[in-house]
């Protein structure tokens, strides 16, 4: 009965295997909540409200601007804990001073010794995901919709998954960063919508809203199936512990002969349940603390991966498991087990 109770703790390390998803994404978006890009649209019109828009941020003393090229860039792929190819942030920047400049005001230290232009910075845990090393040449042409070849001429001692590019090219500036040293998150994001208002000017979403609407429907998937294993796990181990009382029947009917009130009776019934649980619990989490701790230090890290040792979606996902598994039994067992009368036997 222990053994079928352990299962539910495994709800823990499935929660945080999901919810690593999050940690790949948690320095992008931390970065990406201290600076907003805008961009140039298509027509004629268009650019002449982006001329307005350019020209206020420029104006604007608690705005720090940069621009850079009109033209779309994707970066690198890396894989994730669940073995998923996942597309990357990337941020692209006109000279190694616009680079400098936004890496003061993310906190971000890196060598600029060696940028220049068709330059690349990743970071430690990237560079690992993606087996590449410093002064590596990436041919975008292979990897992705970039033009040309960009050298890895710096790796950054963080873990976000995010492309770095110095791509000179001032004859199609057409987007803009916008940073501040007073403000960010939604008081940067909307102030920029703000002075946008009615101008025909392309506003990136925040990258949380992104990540938010990409990820929800495999948590969901993840919250559905937690459930439905907890539903099969529930009936199988209700039926085992079932089988296990009947066979007490002639025990509980002697407590009731002798006066035992059925109170007490009740409250046997559930302390032995709960201390079965207690101890498939101490089991369940010593396993799987051991089980992330190898993992990570043997095989994901080294790979520029990392699982989450405890995670709010794991501990929701065991208690949904445990209660769903423990609570029937706590509530059903004993009033069943009151009812045994001792004439019977």
């Amino acid at each position: 009965m222990i053994f079928m109770l352990f299962f539910t703790t495994l709800m823990f390390i499935a929660g945080n295997y999901i919810d690593s998803m999050n940690w790949f994404w948690e320095k992008a978006g931390e970065y990406n909540e201290k600076i907003v890009m805008a961009g140039l649209q298509s027509t004629d019109e268009d650019y002449k409200d982006y001329n307005e828009f350019l020209d206020t941020v420029k104006k604007d003393d608690k705005l720090i601007c940069l621009e850079r090229t009109a033209k779309g860039f994707r970066g690198l792929d890396w894989k994730c804990t669940l073995g998923w190819n996942m597309g990357s942030v990337n941020y692209l920047f006109n000279s190694p001073e616009d680079m400098k400049t936004a890496f003061e005001r993310l906190g971000i230290e890196c060598d600029f010794g060696d940028i220049k232009d068709n330059s690349m910075v990743i970071s430690k845990a990237f560079a690992k995901n993606r087996g590449i090393k410093k002064g590596d040449v990436i041919d975008m042409r292979e990897v992705s919709d970039m033009e040309g070849s960009f050298s890895v001429d710096a790796i950054i001692d963080d873990d976000s998954f995010i492309n770095f590019y110095v791509y000179e090219d001032s004859n199609s500036l057409g987007r803009v960063y916008i940073m501040s040293n007073a403000m960010e998150g939604d008081e940067l994001y909307n102030y920029v919508k703000g002075i946008v208002g009615e101008k025909k000017v392309l506003l990136s979403e925040r990258l949380a809203d992104r990540v938010e609407s990409q990820l929800s429907p495999v948590f969901f998937m993840f919250t559905a199936a937690n459930i439905l294993l907890s539903v099969i796990i529930a009936v199988t181990a209700y039926s085992v512990i079932t089988g296990q009382y009947l066979k007490r029947n002639y025990e509980f009917a002697i407590y009731r002969a002798i006066g035992i009130k059925k109170s007490r009776i009740r409250r046997k019934c559930a302390a032995e349940i709960l201390l079965m649980d207690f101890i498939a619990v101490i089991i369940g989490a010593a396993v799987i603390f051991v089980t992330e701790f190898v993992l990570n230090e043997l095989y994901l890290k080294p790979r520029g991966m990392y699982l989450p040792y405890i995670c709010g979606r794991a501990v929701l996902s065991f208690f949904i498991s445990n209660l769903m598994v423990v609570l029937p039994m706590v509530l059903f067992k004993g009033r069943q087990m009151v009812k045994n009368d001792i004439t019977e036997y």
